[in-house]
C-alpha cells in the first residue's frame, strides 16, 4: 500500500487510491490467506511501469475522457461501448485507442482493471436505474479472467458496489483472490 502513498495524481486519482487503499484493508481483514498480496503487488507494480491494460466500459461524458487520461498517462487502454454509431465516430477521431462495442470482441485475458462508468439516470421514484450496470456486470462475469480489479465509477447510492457485484459472484469467483472490487463516483 504504499506504492499507492507514494504514487503522483498523474498515475491515480486521490479516489481511486483512497478506494483501493480502503478495499484492500478490508479484503486483509476478510481473507487471511496472502493470495490477494501477490496480485496487489503485481497489478502495482503493473501500473508503476505503465503496463497495465486498463478497460473502460461507457464512452460518454464520464468514460471517454478518462480513457483519454488514462491512455495519455502511459497505460494500455481500451474503450467498450454498445452504440456502434458511438464507437464508428470515436475510431474515427481517436487512432491510437482500442475501441469495440462487443463484449464479445475483447481479450480478457489481456485485461488487468476493469473501470465501469456507465449512466445511472434516475427514475421516476428518484432511484437510480442500474439496469446499464447490471448487464455490464453479467457480461464481465461471462469473460472475465482471474484475478481482475474491477472499479465501480458510475454514481449511485452507498452499497450498491455491494449488491450488484459482491453478492453476485458465480461460486467459482472468489472475491479477494480472483477479483477485486473498488468503488470510484464521478461525482
Amino acid at each position: 500500500l504504499k506504492f499507492i502513498n507514494d504514487t503522483s495524481n498523474k498515475i491515480l486519482p486521490n479516489k481511486t487510491k483512497k478506494a483501493l487503499k480502503l478495499y484492500f484493508s478490508i479484503t486483509n481483514k476478510i481473507y487471511k490467506k496472502n493470495y490477494w498480496r501477490f496480485f496487489l503487488k503485481k497489478i502495482l507494480n503493473k501500473i508503476k511501469q505503465k503496463k497495465s491494460n486498463v478497460l473502460v466500459i461507457g464512452l460518454g461524458y464520464v468514460g471517454l475522457p478518462l480513457l483519454k487520461t488514462i491512455v495519455d498517462s502511459g497505460f494500455n487502454g481500451f474503450g467498450l461501448d454498445i452504440n456502434k454509431d458511438l464507437v464508428k465516430t470515436l475510431k474515427n477521431k481517436n487512432k491510437r485507442i482500442a475501441l469495440f462495442n462487443s463484449y464479445k470482441d475483447i481479450n480478457f485475458d489481456l485485461i488487468d482493471i476493469i473501470i465501469i462508468a456507465l449512466p445511472t439516470p434516475l427514475k421516476k421514484i428518484n432511484l437510480p436505474d442500474l439496469s446499464y450496470i447490471e448487464k455490464c456486470r453479467d457480461q464481465i462475469f461471462k469473460y472475465i479472467k482471474k484475478p481482475t480489479l474491477i472499479i465501480l465509477e458510475s454514481t449511485s447510492y452507498p452499497g450498491t458496489t455491494r449488491e450488484l457485484f459482491v453478492k453476485k459472484l458465480k461460486k467459482n469467483i472468489l472475491l479477494g483472490r480472483d477479483i477485486f472490487i473498488g468503488y470510484s463516483p464521478e461525482r
